[in-house]
């Protein structure tokens, strides 16, 4: 059960229903002239498997945009999240779960799956050997986000995309 300040919401950790799991009662403050969640608030919080890659691109979409990110960087950011999400579930366990919080100058993107991760974390999304087809879907990821970080250990992998608000 996550605590929302008007409500309850009830996230299980099923993947079967994304739409049972985002959270849209985040309190509100202007910026720029538009109602956007306050920061330190999540805005989106689900598991996700293969089959709901559609629908996380989509929640991910309304939510950052609802958040307050433009349109051009909105896209690019959706395509950074739906490569490390793909990454998950490729590489992690075949699902992953996401969180989407504001933060006082952006949104900040948090994946987490059971996999391994790369064994060189630290290199992995800046460059490969020529003709290495592993770790395009990171450097991608890298080019749309002003930050990206990637831990691995025992309990698994997480990705966390930073982008700015303008």
């Amino acid at each position: 059960m996550i605590r929302d300040r008007d409500r309850d919401v009830d996230i299980e950790d099923s993947p079967s229903s994304m739409e049972d799991h985002h959270i849209t009662a985040a309190p509100k403050e202007h910026v720029n002239g538009t109602i956007v969640p306050r920061a330190g608030h999540m805005v989106l919080k689900t598991p996700f498997a293969a089959s709901d890659l559609g629908e996380l691109r989509r929640q991910v979409a309304r939510h950052a945009g609802a958040a307050g990110l433009r349109p051009a960087r909105l896209a690019e950011f959706v395509l950074a999240v739906n490569e490390i999400a793909t990454n998950a579930i490729v590489h992690g366990g075949g699902r992953g779960h996401l969180e989407l919080d504001r933060t006082g100058t952006g949104l900040r993107c948090t994946i987490v799956d059971q996999g391994p991760g790369p064994a060189r974390p630290d290199t992995c999304a800046h460059h490969s050997p020529d003709g290495e087809e592993s770790g395009r879907g990171l450097r991608l990821a890298r080019a749309f986000v002003d930050d990206l970080t990637l831990t691995n250990g025992t309990a698994g992998t997480t990705v966390t995309l930073i982008v700015l608000l303008d």
